[in-house]
């Protein structure tokens, strides 16, 4: 008998807050533009700067933003990873929301708008990497 689950990690979620390969005048502009706290401007700069990264990715690395999405559909639901420390860790010019967790939610939007995340069966999932409490 196979084991069917699907395997995530919460290092998978690194690339959804890569920022930093932008050009200064990019930074310089998200950080003057996007509000942290507002749905919009969060999703526009991840519309215009994360999806195409994740694009880019994906043609080199077939497969790659499903095991995004779905590390992304766990981790949304259990809410068991470092959120804040990943999301800096992509060096954003702009500071995630006072909850770091709604910028997740509004990434997945973007990825996924017509899944939705909260109807995981999260017993269909193996986490395969260390997952540090929040």
């Amino acid at each position: 008998m196979s084991d069917a689950r699907t395997a995530v990690a919460y290092r998978n979620l690194e690339s959804l807050s890569a920022f930093y390969s932008l050009s200064s005048t990019d930074r310089e502009r998200l950080a003057a533009t996007v509000s942290p706290n507002d749905e919009a401007d969060v999703k526009h700069a991840v519309r215009g700067y994360v999806l195409p990264r994740l694009q880019r990715i994906e043609s080199r690395e077939p497969g790659s933003v499903e095991r995004i999405k779905a590390s992304l559909k766990y981790f949304l639901n259990t809410r068991a990873f470092p959120a804040d420390e990943l999301f800096y860790e992509g060096e954003p010019p702009f500071d995630h929301p006072d909850d770091p967790i709604d910028y997740y939610r509004w990434v997945w939007d973007v990825l996924a708008p017509d899944e939705p995340y909260a109807e995981a069966d999260l017993s269909q999932y193996v986490v395969t990497d260390e997952t540090p409490r929040p």
